[in-house]
C-alpha cells in the first residue's frame, strides 16, 4: 500500500471534517462540546474496528487477528503503546471540539492541526538524538511565520485569546504524541514479528482503537444522555454522523498506514496541508455569511445546517485580510515543502 497515497487521502479526509464538525457544533450539537466527543469517540472506535476487521480480510496474507491478541502477553509495552496514541488522539479531539466551542474558525484548528509536524520533529529528533540541519532551521521558521500570520487575520478577536489558546496547544500536543508513538511501536512490532508494514499496522489497531474510546466516559454528563435519547428521532441526522464519522475514522486508519510506511514529521507534514482545504471551505462558509447578512437573516443556511449569523462574524473579513490569508497559506507551504 503506497503511504504516499493513504497519507494524502488521510490529509483531504481530515480537512472535510474540520469544515463539516464546525457547522455540526453550531446546529446539531447546540455548542455542547462532550457530545461530539462521546460520538467521535465511541462511533469511530467502533468504526475502526470494523474497519480494522475487513482489513484483515482484505489487505492481510497472515492472521492478524490471532497476532493481536498474542502481541499484549508477549510484548506488553507494544500494545499498551498504541492504547496510549489511541488516548492521546481521543484526547486531541476532546482539545478540538473545545476549540469550537470557544468559537474558532475551522481555519485557526487546522493551523493547530499544520503545526503538529514542528513538534514531531523536535520529538523525534530527541528520541532518535539526531542533529537540526540549517534546512530544518528554515523551514521551521517558515512555517511558524506563515502560521502565525494565518492565524493572526483568521481568529476572531471577539473571543479572548487566553480561551483558545489552551485547546489549540491540546490539539497539537496530544495530536504530536500520538503521532510519534505509533512511529515508535509499528516498527518493533514489524521486527518482532518478522511482518511487513500492512500486517504490523493492523495487528497494532485494535489496541488503537481501545484507547480511543476513553470518550465514553462523557456518556456522565447529562447533556450527552438527553442527546442520545433525542438524536433516535431525527433520521436525516443519524445518517448525517454516519457519514461523518466514517470521514473522521478513515482519517486516523489512513494515518497509520501512512505512519506505517513513511516517517512520522513527513507525514504530519503532508496531513498539515489539510489547511488549504479547510480555508477554502471557509470561504464558502463566508459567501453565505455574507449573503445572509446582506439581506438581514438571523440564520445561515448551509447544506443540512442552520446557524446564527452572530456566532459566524469571525468570517466577517475583508478582502485585503483574505488576500493576507492567501499569502501566508503559501508562506506555509513554502516552509512544508522546503522541509528535508
Amino acid at each position: 500500500m503506497s503511504g504516499y497515497i493513504v497519507t494524502i487521502l488521510s490529509s483531504v479526509l481530515l480537512g472535510f471534517t474540520v469544515a463539516i464538525d464546525k457547522l455540526m457544533m453550531g446546529d446539531f450539537y447546540n455548542g455542547s462540546t462532550r457530545t461530539p466527543w462521546f460520538v467521535s469517540s465511541v462511533f469511530g472506535a467502533i468504526l475502526g474496528l470494523i474497519a480494522t476487521f475487513f482489513g484483515w480480510i482484505i489487505f492481510s496474507n497472515i492472521d492478524p487477528s490471532t497476532l493481536s491478541l498474542k502481541l499484549l502477553p508477549v510484548k506488553s509495552w507494544l500494545g499498551l503503546m498504541m492504547l496510549a496514541a489511541g488516548l492521546m488522539a481521543s484526547l486531541s479531539i476532546r482539545s478540538y471540539f473545545k476549540c469550537f466551542g470557544e468559537q474558532a474558525v475551522p481555519t485557526t484548528v487546522a493551523i493547530a492541526i499544520t503545526a503538529t509536524p514542528i513538534l514531531v520533529f523536535s520529538l523525534e529528533l530527541f528520541l532518535s538524538d539526531t542533529d537540526w540541519s540549517l534546512l530544518h532551521i528554515v523551514s521551521v521558521t517558515v512555517t511558524i511565520l506563515g502560521l502565525a500570520g494565518l492565524e493572526y487575520f483568521t481568529e476572531n478577536y471577539e473571543v479572548p485569546r487566553w480561551n483558545i489558546l489552551p485547546q489549540l496547544l491540546g490539539v497539537l500536543v496530544f495530536g504530536a504524541v500520538y503521532v510519534v508513538l505509533i512511529d515508535q511501536t509499528l516498527p518493533a512490532i514489524e521486527n518482532l514479528l518478522s511482518i511487513g508494514t500492512t500486517e504490523a499496522a493492523l495487528i497494532a489497531m485494535p489496541y488503537y482503537w481501545v484507547g480511543f474510546s476513553i470518550g465514553i466516559v462523557s456518556i456522565a454528563a447529562k447533556e450527552v444522555r438527553e442527546f442520545l435519547q433525542s438524536v433516535w428521532k431525527q433520521k436525516e441526522f443519524i445518517i448525517l454522523i454516519l457519514v461523518l464519522e466514517i470521514l473522521g475514522m478513515s482519517f486516523f486508519f489512513f494515518e497509520i498506514f501512512g505512519l506505517a510506511e513513511l516517517n512520522a514529521t513527513l507525514v504530519s507534514l503532508i496531513v498539515g496541508g489539510n489547511v488549504i482545504l479547510v480555508w477554502v471551505l471557509d470561504q464558502i462558509i463566508r459567501q453565505y455569511y455574507r449573503h445572509a447578512c446582506a439581506v438581514d437573516k438571523k440564520e445561515v443556511e448551509i447544506c443540512f445546517f442552520k446557524i446564527k449569523t452572530t456566532d459566524l462574524k469571525a468570517y466577517n473579513k475583508t478582502n485585503q485580510e483574505i488576500i493576507l490569508q492567501v499569502i501566508f497559506i503559501a508562506l506555509v507551504l513554502t516552509g512544508i515543502v522546503i522541509w528535508p
